[in-house]
């Protein structure tokens, strides 16, 4: 795989940012901050999204947010050629998706990559084969993360001895050993009674039992059919004895069927003369019940019309009684009018009479005298005082006079209206009738109201019996057509009477066989001899109606003894199967981890010598055996021959030896396609080593992208006439 292009839509610092990779060695220069280690990083995310490979679902790495631009535009694509064709991949980091199109007709490819179920979403690293921490143990080589982590311990040391035994890194010693677990994690154990392998052993215990219970009681339903075929001989052998007997009962119960209709019979033939009894009374069967009640209420009615209403001789209708009535009334008001005017007058003249003999005439006041001698005697003033006082009284006298006058005339003439209109009221009331002749009337009229009322209400009663009289009639025209002829009401009741009895007493029988054996002779029947052979019956048919309920259950429960044998079959099949399957699992978990120990002795050697080749290179010849354990931890051996661990070296040898290790690991995976991705990784150099290293660059084969923080890199390269294509972010 080679990086074409990177274009930073909104990662970062960066806005539309585009660097275009040369295919060999491409070197980016920026000063600290300019955003060297951000290129690097956006790299790393268009492969691997920021997922953590470590962690299910969509779990970010921690530099995830530290690149998210406070917009929330969060994305990026990257153009890259991976086996022989060119593709670009553009993802949005924040709604965390991903497309992968054709970078010259761009068709969307991403639906024909793996898909991650996990991630929901195309399985970039699954597409290129190079896990994330693959990636960041090998193809990323940074300053600050030279040395390779224990997380990529287990990817690099499966992929190392796969490569070694087989050529290959497709194949892994462990994961097969994984896949042989998880084989026997899924089939468990007899101590797992969750897993299969239990639950097949626990059903075959279940189906034994069940199967055992099943055939006992296939033993106890053969006895049961064996009872239940002796109570039927023994039925069979009552048989003709119980059957004759029955025979003999049904024509003892007509017989005395017939006995208790021959009284209706001879009733009918003496009644009706000349009518067939069985002719007569079938037709009539349906309405027997229903019409009986008819007749008896249709004779009750006719009894009642023949005594209509009688019409009263003083019969007054309504209107009349009203007007007669009314008339009377008036003639009442009236005469109380007049009597309460005469009692009125009455009173007014007893009342004026009353006031006349109040009026009395004053008396004449006495006139005082004078006399010589009483003025003498009486001075004169006193004389001059009864004067003026009887003056006074006179004028008194005068005006009360005066009145008594005037009320008189007033009273008298009253009382002569008043008896004038006396005289008049009498000549009124002479004309009238009295009081209690019109009230004798009112009574006499109320009377005649009475009983004409009740003539009426007698009369609408007639007619509604004519009205009922005439439905009830038409109800029975049914009846008159069975019977083909009329008939009186008595005699229809006597017929529907006798019918409603005698099918009563036939029950279920047929009236025309009944008579048939009317006349025959009385057949004797051994009640006592029937009833105990009915019993034994009865009792023999309830043994063995409780021996067929049992038979029945049983055969119910027996219908699942083939499937519960054919579940016993298939389940020991099972667990046969998993026996043999663990037996094989076993057995090849045995070969595989013989085939590691053999791998895991030979792997290191491999990598040591891959990693030795850029050793002495990188150490200036100084260093050239190193001795790599599985952990991928070190030992180098010095000039001397002595073997040093790592705490031994400095930081710049320590970081040539790791980059050595790099180097080396990506030789013996064979990744040669995949690009060096190098920031600031020589920083600890020193010139000599620096260009030793330099010099290796062009010598990988392989797209080198190198970012530094200083010129020497690009001066060096120059001086050392190296080809190169370059880059400078600072602007």
């Amino acid at each position: 795989m080679k990086l074409m292009q990177a274009t930073l839509h909104s990662f970062g610092k960066f806005k539309n940012f585009m660097v275009d990779f040369s295919d060999s060695l491409h070197v980016i220069y920026g000063l600290n901050e300019a955003g060297k280690t951000t290129i690097i990083h956006f790299i790393e995310g268009m492969l691997y999204g920021f997922f953590d490979p470590f962690k299910k679902g969509r779990r970010m790495v921690p530099i995830y947010s530290r690149y998210m631009p406070s917009d929330g535009i969060y994305q990026g694509a990257l153009t890259i050629e991976f086996e022989g064709k060119t593709y670009t991949i553009e993802r949005d980091f924040k709604n965390h998706t991903v497309k992968v199109l054709n970078a010259k007709t761009g068709k969307d490819l991403t639906d024909t990559l793996p898909f991650s179920s996990d991630l929901k979403q195309a399985d970039i690293p699954a597409w290129i084969n190079v896990p994330y921490p693959l990636f960041l143990n090998t193809v990323r080589i940074t300053q600050s993360d030279m040395e390779t982590t224990a997380d990529a311990e287990s990817i690099l040391f499966k992929r190392l001895s796969n490569l070694k035994k087989t050529k290959s890194t497709q194949f892994s010693g462990d994961g097969a050993l994984k896949y042989l677990k998880d084989i026997k994690d899924t089939i468990g154990s007899k101590s797992a009674p969750t897993k299969p392998y239990a639950r097949a052993l626990a059903r075959k215990e279940t189906l034994k039992a069940e199967k055992k219970a099943l055939e006992e009681k296939a033993d106890t339903l053969e006895k049961l059919d064996q009872a239940s075929g002796e109570i039927d001989q023994e039925l069979i052998n009552l048989t003709p004895e119980l059957s004759a007997l029955r025979e003999a009962l049904k024509i003892h119960t007509t017989q005395e069927i017939a006995a208790r209709i021959q009284p209706f019979y001879q009733t009918f033939q003496l009644s009706f003369k000349g009518w067939d009894f069985q002719e007569t009374l079938e037709p009539l069967k349906p309405y027997a019940k229903t019409k009986i009640e008819v007749v008896r209420k249709l004779k009750t009615i006719h009894d009642s019309l023949k005594n209509p209403p009688v019409h009263p001789d003083g019969f007054i209708d309504l209107n009349a009684f009203e007007e007669s009535k009314e008339t009377l009334l008036n003639q009442l008001k009236e005469i109380e009018r007049v009597d309460a005017a005469r009692a009125d007058l009455t009173r007014k003249i007893e009342l004026t009479e009353e006031s006349m003999k109040h009026l009395e005439l004053p008396e004449e006041p006495s006139k005082p005298t004078l006399s010589w001698t009483a003025i003498f005697i009486v001075p004169l003033f006193i004389y001059l005082f009864k004067r003026m006082k009887y003056r006074q009284n006179m004028r008194a006298v005068v005006g009360q006079f005066a009145y008594v006058q005037k009320e008189s005339v007033r009273l008298n003439d009253a009382l002569k209206e008043y008896k004038n209109a006396l005289k008049i009221l009498d000549k009124e009331a002479e004309s009238l009738e009295t009081n209690p002749s019109i009230t004798a009337k009112l009574d006499a009229l109320n009377k005649e109201r009475e009983d004409s009322i009740h003539y009426e209400r007698a009369l609408s009663d007639f007619n509604a019996l004519k009205e009922e009289a005439k439905t009830l009639q038409s109800e029975l025209t049914p009846v008159y057509d069975a019977l083909e002829r009329e008939v009186a009401l008595d005699e229809l009741e006597t017929l529907l009477t006798m019918t409603e009895d005698v099918f009563q007493q036939l029950g279920r029988y047929d009236l025309k066989a009944i008579l048939t054996y009317m006349d025959q002779p009385w057949v004797e029947l051994d009640m006592a001899k029937l009833d105990s052979l009915e019993e034994k019956a009865a009792r023999l048919e309830k043994k063995r109606s409780e021996l067929n309920v049992k038979k029945a259950a049983l055969h119910e429960t027996l219908t699942h003894y083939e499937t519960v044998a054919a579940d016993l079959a298939s389940t020991k099949a099972e667990i046969t199967a998993y026996e043999a399957r663990l037996k094989t699992v076993k057995k090849a978990e045995n070969l595989i981890k013989r085939s590691i120990d053999i791998i895991e002795e030979n792997f290191a050697p491999a990598l040591a010598e891959a990693i030795e080749k850029h050793l002495d290179v990188l150490t200036l010849g100084r260093y050239k055996t190193v001795k790599v354990r599985k952990s991928l931890q070190f030992k180098v051996e010095d000039l001397e021959g002595l073997l040093k661990e790592s705490s031994h070296f400095s930081t710049a040898t320590l970081d040539q030896i790791h980059l050595a290790i790099r180097l080396g690991i990506l030789d013996v995976l064979g990744l040669k396609d995949m690009p060096l991705l190098l920031d600031d990784a020589f920083m600890h150099f020193d010139k000599p080593r620096l260009e030793a290293m330099l010099k290796v660059l062009p010598t990988l084969n392989r797209q080198v992208i190198l970012l530094t923080a200083h010129e020497r890199e690009m001066t060096m390269l120059k001086a050392l006439k190296i080809d190169f294509e370059g880059s400078d972010i600072n602007a």
